[in-house]
């Protein structure tokens, strides 16, 4: 795997439940931490007109997978 976090970031930007059980996969296997994710989160949110991102929809899918952690 080349770079965890960025797999994880496009995947919660897509969104579809598979994408958010993958995430919560590699958070579970603590290949990536979540409070880490949230805070590259936060710099695409912040940086999301320049990438095409809905920035409302990303956060729904970040507070989803928040959600599923438990």
């Amino acid at each position: 795997m080349f770079d965890p976090y960025s797999i994880a970031i496009s995947k919660i930007d897509r969104g579809f439940e598979t994408d958010l059980q993958d995430v919560l996969f590699l958070i579970q296997r603590e290949l990536i931490g979540f409070d880490q994710l949230a805070q590259y989160a936060e710099i695409v949110v912040q940086q999301s007109r320049e990438y095409d991102i809905n920035a409302k929809e990303f956060r729904q899918h970040l507070a989803a997978l928040k959600k599923m952690i438990g």
